[in-house]
């Protein structure tokens, strides 16, 4: 059994989301667990922990990569890539998710110059 979730859908509903993959793990999770979970889950806390294990990683000698945690925004990726990049990252993803089977809609919001 596999279970499709999307940054879009934890993005929406975070706690749902939680309550969801509980679920179908097999997990009775009661709304407090789910709200600690949550909690600790948000973006400013997972990107707390980096910054946090990025400064142990570097006081350590092993090497860090900066900004590997950016914005936590839902499309901000768009920002990131170019017009060119955005359609030739959607066409490749459409066509392994139509090699594996899976909808092509799965995990990606298009750009605008992709869906034309």
């Amino acid at each position: 059994n596999i279970l499709w979730i999307s940054y879009e859908d934890l993005s929406a509903n975070l706690s749902g989301s939680i309550q969801r993959i509980a679920s179908f793990c097999g997990i009775d999770a009661g709304a407090e667990a789910v709200a600690a979970i949550a909690e600790s889950s948000s973006f400013a806390a997972m990107r707390s922990m980096a910054e946090e294990m990025d400064i142990q990683a570097a006081l350590a000698g092993r090497s860090v990569k900066k900004g590997h945690i950016r914005q936590g925004e839902v499309g901000a990726w768009k920002e990131v890539f170019r017009e060119e990049q955005a359609a030739r990252f959607a066409r490749h993803h459409e066509e392994r998710c139509s090699q594996l089977g899976l909808p092509g809609e799965l995990f990606v919001s298009k750009p605008a110059a992709a869906t034309q």
